[in-house]
């Protein structure tokens, strides 16, 4: 799985919290994300939506930006610049 290093960032749409791949991504006004600190855990091939589940996570933004090579990033619906956020909190 996928492994981010914690890291904070000065963006004001961004809230990070967490950094691991089965961590759930929360969208909030528009491109505003929040990263966990809640998790799909052992789940994640079931839940992630680049595995054709419904929960967003750090997974599916590693998956997006070639970082991990499994799964269907065309699955993601998060647009570019909410992803680009995710990978900045974490």
């Amino acid at each position: 799985m996928p492994s981010f290093s914690s890291s904070s960032t000065s963006s004001a749409n961004v809230r990070p919290s967490a950094s691991r791949g089965d961590s759930r991504i929360r969208r909030f006004n528009g491109d505003s994300v929040s990263v966990g600190p809640d998790s799909v855990g052992f789940r994640l091939t079931e839940a992630a939506q680049t595995f054709g589940g419904e929960d967003l996570t750090t997974t599916d933004v590693a998956v997006v930006f070639g970082r991990a090579s499994f799964g269907d990033a065309s699955r993601v619906r998060l647009s570019l610049k909410a992803a680009e956020a995710a990978v900045l909190s974490v």
